[in-house]
């Protein structure tokens, strides 16, 4: 069995524990011990190895410097070398690119980096008709040949037209209810009169914000936020990644199919629909539940006139609503992992608690980090609908159903300011961005890759 010539290269590909004690024994290195200690020998070796070459060849990045019209000599045997190479010519992205290394090969002898360059160039697009050579056509989906097209631009003489007509419908969307809006934010900072318009109406200043600042409820409409919102992301997720990796087990597809169309359909249901069942389900007399409970001698309860009851009601109702929509898509990532890594790992005696912790789970934490980014940028914002509709807009139970859009929505039907409406929604906006920014920047610094941007 080859021996891999880098730590990337080592430690990106997966072999089997039969595979690393052959490559041990090969290379004469101790063949027993756990799969990490074998991988921790090999790449001991190969660092070792691959000092002693690049000190008989007396190179080094360090006093490696590129110079376009410098000569160099490409007929190099050893891999370090080769590597060092095409590392100061095409850059680090190119530094792993065994489709690169095989073409060196193939073409060694003295060049200039400038014309080292315009060979690579040659391989991957046919100058006379415009398109990729077979070569090109093979790196098409290589993310450092990819990088490369767009680092050299003339070099890609494919169109975006295409992909800008499939984008267009979406980014239209976009424009016409979300970004154009935005110019409304005026409007907060205005004393809106119908007859001059947006633009003619008085400036008021930070006055339509201080009927939500100061306000005698801010602090339990925005305590009320917050806490729902936090609940209902840490459930929503919970619940959707059991129910997606219990989907992932079933192997009927029909069933599945069948479960998953169970699941999805409240997500189509309109809160007033959901408010009129839940209100025939809670209704103090004839209520379904109520009669349920009834049968087994217990009071019926008063639903709608206890406030402590709402926090467990509307949780359920959130998670009934919802869960169906995040489990398809943390389904979906469970379909794209590569199962033969499941089959690997139950060669190698994993268990099946252990594909779930070691496999499953990690490889859906990037998409498991976008959504929870995701979410945070709403925390301020409430879902209106549910709270207005499900309990029905009763005074009573405003202590634990009253959120800061519920709040706004009601303070409108009373003093109809506009402005005061937008306000509310720039403030929420404003916290949300900045609520995301920080938690992204959080995430960049633990893990890169699983950040939004």
């Amino acid at each position: 069995m080859d021996l891999p010539r880098t730590k990337e290269e080592l430690y990106g590909t997966y072999y089997l524990k039969e595979d690393l004690i052959n490559m041990c024994k090969e290379y004469n290195l101790p063949a027993n011990g756990s799969k990490e200690h074998l991988l921790e020998y090999i790449y001991k070796f190969i660092e070792n190895k691959s000092v002693k070459r690049i000190k008989s060849k007396r190179i080094s990045n360090n006093n490696f410097e590129p110079s376009p019209d410098k000569i160099i000599d490409i007929n190099y045997s050893n891999n370090e070398i080769h590597r060092i190479f095409f590392k100061e010519i095409i850059g680090e992205k190119f530094k792993y690119n065994v489709q690169f290394m095989n073409w060196m090969d193939k073409n060694k002898g003295k060049k200039t980096y400038k014309e080292a360059i315009e060979m690579y160039k040659k391989i991957l697009l046919d100058k006379k008709s415009g398109e990729k050579t077979k070569i090109g056509k093979q790196f098409e989906y290589n993310q450092y040949t990819r990088d490369f097209f767009e680092n050299n631009p003339e070099l890609s003489r494919e169109g975006n037209l295409g992909l800008l007509l499939l984008c267009a419908p979406g980014l239209l969307f976009f424009l016409i209810f979300n970004y154009i809006p935005m110019a409304g934010f005026i409007l907060a900072f205005k004393n809106f009169n119908i007859g001059k318009g947006i633009f003619g109406s008085d400036w008021s200043g930070f006055d339509n914000f201080r009927f939500l600042i100061f306000s005698a409820d801010i602090w339990r409409i925005t305590l009320n936020t917050l806490v729902y919102n936090i609940v209902f992301i840490v459930l929503n997720l919970i619940v959707s990644l059991i129910f997606a990796l219990v989907l992932d087990e079933i192997r009927s597809r029909t069933a599945v199919k069948i479960y998953q169309t169970i699941m999805f359909f409240p997500h189509f249901v309109s809160w007033v629909v959901a408010g009129f069942m839940l209100y025939a389900f809670l209704q103090s007399r004839s209520g379904l539940l109520n009669q349920l409970i009834g049968l087994f001698g217990i009071t019926p309860k008063q639903w709608y006139q206890k406030a402590d009851y709402w926090p467990a009601i509307l949780t359920v109702a959130f998670l009934w609503k919802n869960v169906g929509y995040s489990t398809l898509i943390y389904y979906a990532g469970l379909l794209a992992i590569d199962r033969t890594l499941y089959e690997a790992a139950a060669i190698d005696g994993a268990k099946h608690r252990h594909i779930v912790f070691k496999i499953k789970l990690p490889s859906l934490s990037p998409l498991i980090t976008i959504m929870i980014i995701m979410k945070i940028g709403q925390i301020f914002y409430a879902d209106f609908g549910m709270f207005y509709n499900l309990p029905r807009d009763i005074g009573i139970l405003y202590r634990t159903t009253d959120v800061i859009d519920t709040y706004v929505f009601r303070s409108l039907k009373v003093t109809g300011n506009i402005g005061m409406g937008t306000a509310a929604g720039l403030f929420q906006a404003v916290i949300g961005l900045l609520l995301v920014l920080i938690t992204n920047y959080i995430v960049t610094k633990t893990d890169p890759d699983k950040a939004l941007f």
